[in-house]
């Protein structure tokens, strides 16, 4: 049970290091279709996409675009 606890700890230390930004834009975008799932956590950070905690090397708009030209919901 502790080493769960302590898992989950760091699981949401990382995912607030990750999506800490200088603007405070992030968003999430889900794909869902056909019994497929997913969530992406996209934040702005100096007008660059940092996709689940790695820098994208694109412009945040771009990224979002992209996202939701293959099908992602992004809100």
């Amino acid at each position: 049970m502790k080493k769960l606890f302590i898992c989950l700890a760091i699981l949401t230390l990382a995912t607030f290091w990750a999506c800490s930004s200088d603007d405070g834009s992030c968003i999430v975008c889900t794909y869902s279709q056909e019994g497929n799932n997913d969530n992406i956590d996209v934040c702005n950070k100096n007008g660059n996409a940092i996709s689940d905690g790695y820098d994208t090397d694109t412009t945040y708009s771009a990224y979002i675009d992209s996202l939701e030209n293959s099908g992602y919901i992004c809100q």
